[in-house]
């Protein structure tokens, strides 16, 4: 069982917590999402295919990320979800605040890290991700306008001008 905080709008937490997946929220409620940009010294960034066991959004490109868990903050969480996910290890200092986004039910919260590994070093789970690839940006948005990348990856050419200024790449 995976507990979550509630939120308000104001990104308040409501002192409300529940089972993820579980209850509906109301109208007003929010939970906490998280996502990563990481970015490699050629300007590619780091897109995982979902594996077509996954209930949502079965097969298709996002960024690494997840949701947070009850008590974590968006910054503990985003660190969490790249150790699970892909197996990479970074420290709570790490990363940029990209972006806030609030949406239905949602805040989601895009961070930027600076990552040079290879391929073939990334360790994920084959019941969550079945590739992982470096890619370009327009791709990406490319992906993204084809149906073949999560809607809600966020990331704008204009976010990603200024992550490479702010991770000095």
């Amino acid at each position: 069982m995976e507990l979550i905080d509630v939120y308000d709008k104001n990104r308040n937490k409501t002192g409300r917590v529940k089972e993820r997946y579980t209850e509906e929220l109301l109208d007003g409620e929010y939970v906490l999402v998280v996502g990563a940009l990481l970015i490699n010294s050629e300007g590619k960034l780091l897109i995982s295919k979902r594996s077509e066991l996954k209930p949502s959004n079965p097969g298709l490109w996002e960024f690494v990320g997840g949701g947070s868990i009850s008590g974590e903050s968006s910054r503990e969480a985003i660190i969490r979800e790249i150790k699970e996910e892909i197996g990479i290890k970074f420290n709570t200092n790490d990363g940029i605040m990209v972006k806030s986004v609030r949406t239905d039910h949602l805040i989601k919260d895009l961070w930027a890290f600076k990552l040079n590994v290879n391929i073939k070093d990334i360790n994920f789970d084959k019941r969550e991700i079945t590739e992982v690839k470096w890619e370009n940006i327009d791709n990406i948005i490319k992906l993204r306008e084809e149906g073949k990348m999560i809607e809600s990856n966020m990331v704008t050419k204009e976010d990603y001008k200024w992550c490479l200024e702010k991770l000095k790449i």
